[in-house]
């Protein structure tokens, strides 16, 4: 291995896709974070550079989660001396519900194994990420980590990283993903969501996953169309973020099957069933952001089905 190191891309993602709240999620293409490993000065593991964060990211290695993730690996390689350096750039835009420390996580667990040639799966480096992400942000945030890690569309039980599916996509699925440039507070629902549960819409809210998942595997555009309703999470939502009603109707006028929040938002996505819609989605997106004076980007791309690559 030379001193330039290697680079690995770990995806970011799109969450809850409606009807699976906190259990579905899908990697998307062209953004994402950018782990670089070399070898460094000093023992231990140095993070030596951060962009694309905006100060908002911790240098500390111990209190990064991709550093942490990084060092507990080390720490069972017996590696903990060797002298390494990190990079992570992140290309995308963070703190949106986009999963950028799942997905910094994942690569940096990645990127050191396959640096060190450490021979370890994806599926045993996961349990690295999961360590980090809970120990730094209190959340495994396994419906974004284990699609930017593993690749594709997943469905996870939150109870344990070891349950999780990936599940069927059709080729024709393209996802729009918007994500506001504005600084729009992140949306702390758990609590309201609690008083405002129901029966009905817990029902509801199981039927429509299940359609969701069926939609997929038979390629079953109608019954995608038809179920892609978010019960629980979208009334709440649709009160106290700016632009969702505005941006949905958009998405609906173009027949897109799903429109909805990814994690906690800000960021949007559409569903779409060919690319026109989504292109034509995205261009509709950003000019509803430049008439009203702000900005937005919007990420066109089928589903990313490989996940945390090496460049």
């Amino acid at each position: 291995m030379t001193k330039a190191g290697i680079k690995a891309f770990a995806p970011a993602t799109i969450t809850n896709l409606c009807v699976g709240y906190g259990v579905l999620g899908c990697a998307v293409e062209h953004t994402g974070v950018e782990i670089l490993i070399r070898e460094g000065q000093k023992p231990g593991l140095t993070i030596e550079n951060i962009t694309g964060a905006f100060g908002k990211v911790l240098k500390e290695t111990e209190m990064n989660v991709a550093g942490l993730a990084a060092l507990k690996l080390l720490n069972d390689l017996g590696q903990t001396q060797n002298t390494l350096e990190m990079d992570i750039h992140y290309k995308m835009p963070i703190n949106k519900g986009m999963g950028s420390a799942a997905a910094s996580a994942a690569g940096a667990v990645f990127a050191v194994s396959e640096f060190l040639k450490a021979g370890l799966s994806k599926q045993e480096l996961l349990s690295y990420a999961v360590a980090s992400l809970r120990e730094i942000t209190g959340s495994a945030h396994l419906h974004h980590l284990i699609p930017s890690l593993m690749g594709g569309l997943t469905i996870c039980n939150p109870a344990t990283h070891i349950l999780y599916k990936k599940l069927h996509t059709p080729a024709g699925i393209y996802m729009v993903l918007i994500s506001p440039e504005n600084e729009t507070p992140k949306i702390d629902f758990d609590g309201t969501l609690n008083t405002r549960l129901t029966f009905d819409k817990t029902t509801a809210q199981q039927a429509a996953l299940g359609s969701f998942i069926t939609a997929m595997y038979t390629t079953d555009i109608p019954l995608l169309n038809e179920c892609m309703s978010d019960y629980i999470v979208e009334p709440y939502i649709s009160e106290i973020l700016p632009d969702f009603n505005e941006l949905k109707k958009i998405a609906k006028e173009e027949n897109a099957p799903g429109f909805g929040i990814t994690g906690r938002g800000p960021a949007m996505f559409a569903l779409c069933d060919n690319s026109l819609k989504a292109e034509n989605i995205g261009k509709k997106a950003e000019m509803y952001f430049a008439n009203t004076k702000r900005k937005a980007k919007c990420n066109i791309s089928k589903i990313n089905l490989q996940g945390t690559v090496l460049f």
